[in-house]
């Protein structure tokens, strides 16, 4: 049984109906094995921030209607026969819902991003003030040790200080926003660092005194479910609900399905049933992205995330018209079918632009960026540099790509400042006759553990994501008791190839050569 679509004369079927199956399987088989390997591939690479920010767990969910998808459109054309509305239905369900909620998780996943990155850089400048005068706080400590009578009190180390001691030197050039007395929560979220917690607590001495509990700013609480977790699980409740809804306007005793007529593709989409979930979906991409993305049109994505659902919108709006013709009561079968058609292609190709091509892309075309950089100020020079430095923690902030600028930054303060120490405090312990590696080592492993919690540890409020090896092999080296910044290193270096490839170039080129936002 063929389409009524094909031609009644001068068309020969026997060849259709021969060897339908052989050219069914010769199209749904490359299909299936192209969209497995892209999978895996996705996967194998998901630590990578480009695929890391596009949720590989929520574009998973994606999988099964991109390898169904033309299975359903080429079943009665190549194999003939007309399944019940059920069956469409169904397949509607399954198909275009994934389709159509996976930009919605992106768009959330956005949402939280612009959220977090405007909260920290209404801290960035504070941090970073705490951090120059912690290392000339340190510098000012280890000068004075030789005036000192009693043993050197770890008092940055969080200990309580010895009686006898003599109280810290205050930092009263730190100068913090008024609105950080109001909300200290978001500040002491952020300096998760023991030396920046302590220079606050020196400078906002009334803070630790609060009656009321410190309660942690809403982003942070929620943080897991919005980076990925939440999307998921919301893809998923709404997909099951879907199909729960669908099935039971089918199988309802006064279904408006009428058994025994045999409907062709295109048509139960028409029909009423699939219009409450279409119709919002669809004004949700084409009304509601263009407004937000309009209103955030000064950030930066250096993940080519906006982009995604820019592709979205633009593409989804002709394809929402196309599939809209298929309802036109006047429209011959045969246009009918073809359009159907037409929309299933173009709704396969864009998904696996979007799902697997785009993020695989991006990765390969930043390895090869990373070899062909020819700058005049390298990254360490602008490292270097207060003012060019506090210009990239800037623009990172817009580019989605704060955690790597100030984890990066972490390691080469706590080598300078703890090997600038060392000198002073094994000549300072070797006329007090104390130890000196017990409150050395024991400062650097608090700090360590520190850039641990805030970058490394999967959850945290600036994870950088790595291999889960990875992750225990710091663990394990912070559990020996032994101390030294190299056990970053290698973090170090994937994130400074990774700067060089997106964040940097897009800073050299937008801030650098046109002088926007540096500070001199």
């Amino acid at each position: 049984m063929t389409w009524s679509c094909l031609p009644e004369e001068g068309y020969d079927s026997a060849p259709l109906v021969t060897h339908g199956l052989a050219l069914y399987l010769a199209i749904i088989i490359p299909w299936v094995a192209l969209i497995l390997a892209l999978t895996g591939l996705l996967f194998r690479h998901r630590s990578h921030p480009f695929i890391f920010h596009r949720l590989p767990a929520t574009s998973l969910l994606v999988i099964p209607s991109m390898l169904f998808l033309p299975a359903w459109m080429l079943y009665r054309p190549l194999l003939g026969g007309a399944p019940g509305c059920l069956w469409d239905i169904w397949s509607c369900a399954l198909l275009l819902t994934p389709l159509f909620l996976l930009p919605v998780s992106r768009f959330l996943h956005v949402i939280f991003m612009l959220r977090l990155n405007r909260t920290l850089f209404s801290l960035i400048q504070p941090s970073m003030e705490l951090g120059v005068q912690k290392d000339a706080l340190i510098s000012h400590i280890t000068s004075t040790f030789q005036d000192w009578e009693v043993p050197l009190t770890p008092w940055i180390l969080h200990d309580t200080p010895l009686s006898g001691t003599i109280t810290p030197p205050k930092l009263s050039t730190v100068s913090l926003p008024g609105t950080m007395e109001e909300k200290p929560s978001d500040l002491s979220l952020i300096l998760d660092d023991p030396m920046d917690q302590i220079a606050l607590h020196e400078s906002a001495p009334g803070l630790e005194t609060r009656e009321e509990p410190r309660q942690k700013p809403w982003w942070f609480r929620h943080r897991r479910s919005l980076q990925g977790g939440g999307p998921t699980l919301l893809v998923l409740v709404l997909i099951f609900s879907l199909i729960l809804s669908f099935t039971t306007l089918s199988i309802f005793p006064h279904s408006p399905y009428p058994s025994g007529r045999e409907y062709v593709q295109g048509q139960c989409l028409a029909d009423w049933t699939s219009w409450p979930v279409f119709i919002p979906l669809t004004a949700l991409k084409v009304g509601l992205y263009p407004i937000i993305l309009l209103l955030n049109s000064q950030d930066q994505d250096a993940y080519s995330i906006r982009r995604d659902l820019t592709l979205h919108v633009l593409v989804d709006a002709p394809v929402s018209i196309l599939l809209l013709t298929v309802w036109l009561p006047w429209m011959s079968q045969g246009a009918r079918t073809s359009l159907f058609l037409s929309y299933a292609i173009i709704t396969s190709l864009l998904s696996l632009l979007i799902v697997h091509l785009i993020p695989l892309l991006e990765r390969w075309i930043s390895e090869r960026r990373s070899g062909h950089l020819d700058f005049i100020m390298t990254l360490q020079d602008v490292l270097n540099d207060p003012g060019l430095s506090e210009a990239l923690v800037h623009f990172s902030t817009q580019d989605f790509t704060i955690e790597q600028v100030l984890f990066y930054q972490r390691p080469r303060r706590l080598t300078h400042s703890f090997e600038g120490m060392s000198t002073s405090i094994h000549s300072v312990y070797a006329l007090s006759r104390v130890t000196p590696s017990s409150h050395h080592i024991k400062a650097c492993a608090m700090e360590l553990q520190a850039i641990y919690e805030t970058y490394l540890l999967p959850g945290s409020p600036f994870e950088i994501p790595q291999a889960a090896s990875f992750y225990q092999g710091i663990r394990d080296f912070l559990a020996s008791g032994e101390c030294h910044p190299r056990v970053l290193e290698e973090v170090q270096n994937q994130i400074e190839k990774t700067m060089l490839q997106h964040t940097y170039p897009h800073f050299y080129s937008i801030v650098m050569a046109r002088g926007m936002g540096v500070r001199k």
